[in-house]
C-alpha cells in the first residue's frame, strides 16, 4: 500500500507523456468548438481507462494478490518490447533522408472532428500497457472498494494531466491561449516529421528504460 503513490505516479507519467496526447488536445483545441470537443476526448481517454481497470479486475481481482504480480511481469515485458520497437523506428526514421516539409493532410482533418468522433478517438489515447499496469498495482494493493475507486480517479488524474492543462488554460483565458494554440498548431505542421521522429526516439527510451527498472 505505501508503494501504490510512486507505482501509479510512474505508469500515470507513463501515459502523460505519450506524445499523441498532448498534440491530440493542442490540435483539438485549436479547431471549431475545440472546447466541447476537447471535453469528450477527454471522457473518452477517461472511459477507455475504466473500461481497462474493470476488465483487470474481473481478470484477477479475484485471485491472490500474488496472481496480479505475475500479470505485472508480463506488463512489464510488454513496456520493454514496445519501448525497443518505439526506439527502432524512430531511429530508422532518422536515418532517412529529411523530406520536403508540407502540411499533413491530418491537420485539416481534425477540424471537420465532431464530438463522437473526438470521443472515440480520446479512448485510444491511454498507452494500454501502462494502464493496465497501473490497475494491476491498485488490484494488487487489495484495498476496499472505495478505497480503489479514488486511487483509480487519483490516476486518471496523473495520467490526463498532460491534456487537461491545457483545456483548463483554454476554459480560464480563452482568447490568449486560443492564439497561443493556433501557433502551435502551425508549428506542428510545419515540422511533423522530425517533431514524430524526436518524439518515437524519445518515448521509446522512457518507456523501455522504465520496464528494465521494474523488471530488475
Amino acid at each position: 500500500m505505501p508503494d501504490l503513490l510512486p507505482q501509479l505516479l510512474v505508469n500515470g507519467i507513463g501515459i502523460a507523456a505519450a506524445p499523441w496526447c498532448i498534440i491530440g488536445v493542442i490540435l483539438i483545441l485549436s479547431g471549431p468548438h475545440g472546447q466541447r470537443k476537447a471535453i469528450a476526448f477527454l471522457l473518452g481517454a477517461s472511459t477507455s481507462m475504466i473500461v481497462i481497470y474493470a476488465v483487470c479486475s474481473a481478470a484477477f481481482g479475484h485471485f491472490s494478490v500474488a496472481k496480479p504480480s505475475s500479470a505485472s511481469t508480463g506488463v512489464d515485458y510488454a513496456k520493454l518490447v514496445t519501448g525497443i520497437a518505439l526506439f527502432a523506428l524512430g531511429a530508422w526514421r532518422l536515418r532517412r533522408p529529411p523530406a520536403q516539409a508540407t502540411t499533413p493532410r491530418w491537420l485539416s482533418l481534425v477540424d471537420s472532428l465532431n464530438m463522437p468522433t473526438a470521443f472515440a478517438i480520446g479512448l485510444l489515447m491511454p498507452n494500454p500497457i501502462f494502464a493496465a499496469a497501473g490497475a494491476l498495482d491498485i488490484i494488487r494493493a487489495d484495498v476496499a472498494a472505495a478505497t480503489a475507486a479514488a486511487w483509480l480517479l487519483l490516476f486518471i488524474a496523473i495520467s490526463l494531466s498532460t491534456m487537461l492543462t491545457p483545456l483548463i488554460r483554454y476554459i480560464t483565458a480563452p482568447v490568449a491561449t486560443a492564439s497561443r494554440l493556433a501557433g502551435g498548431k502551425a508549428w506542428l505542421g510545419a515540422h511533423t516529421g522530425q517533431i514524430l521522429t524526436a518524439l518515437l526516439l524519445g518515448y521509446g527510451a522512457l518507456v523501455g528504460a522504465h520496464a528494465v527498472i521494474a523488471l530488475t
